[in-house]
């Protein structure tokens, strides 16, 4: 008994954060809401350019984003203009790259990126300060969170 007692308060300290309400609330809209399998027509969505952008000196994106913008700026965007799986509160990191960044000369990249809804009013779109990262193939890229009002 005197090994539980301690388990059983370091067990209950911690689930005290837990919010087990906005979780079962998150579930039964989601059970209520099913996947869309493409956009409504009545909302506006960023397809791949014609002809395609390629940034320079990067390979070709994966088969399901590709490449928006120039080589001032470019973003990596689904391939449908559909971010699915998303959480309930529609957070999303966005992966942005322009020509000679390298995230280790310029750490904090000054980039900053807004949001607004399009087919109702709504609070703008929360947006994180930019941040770097590093992949093996494609390099160097800056990154951008952004959680959509729902």
């Amino acid at each position: 008994m005197k090994r539980v007692l301690p388990m059983l308060v370091i067990a209950m300290v911690l689930l005290s954060g837990c919010d087990f309400g906005r979780v079962e609330r998150i579930s039964r809209r989601m059970m209520r809401e099913p996947l869309r399998a493409a956009a409504p027509d009545f909302c506006p969505v960023t397809l791949p350019p014609v002809p395609a952008f390629h940034p320079p000196n990067l390979p070709p994106p994966p088969e399901d984003i590709f490449w928006y913008g120039s080589a001032d700026l470019w973003v990596a965007l689904p391939i449908d203009g559909i971010w699915r799986g998303l959480s309930y509160d529609y957070t999303q990191k966005v992966f942005w790259g322009r020509e000679g960044y390298v995230w280790t000369e310029e750490p904090l990249p000054a980039l900053s990126a807004s949001g607004r809804r399009l087919d109702a009013p709504a609070d703008p779109a929360d947006v994180s300060p930019a941040t770097n990262g590093y992949e093996e193939t494609y390099g160097s890229f800056m990154l951008v969170g952004v959680n959509f009002p729902t």
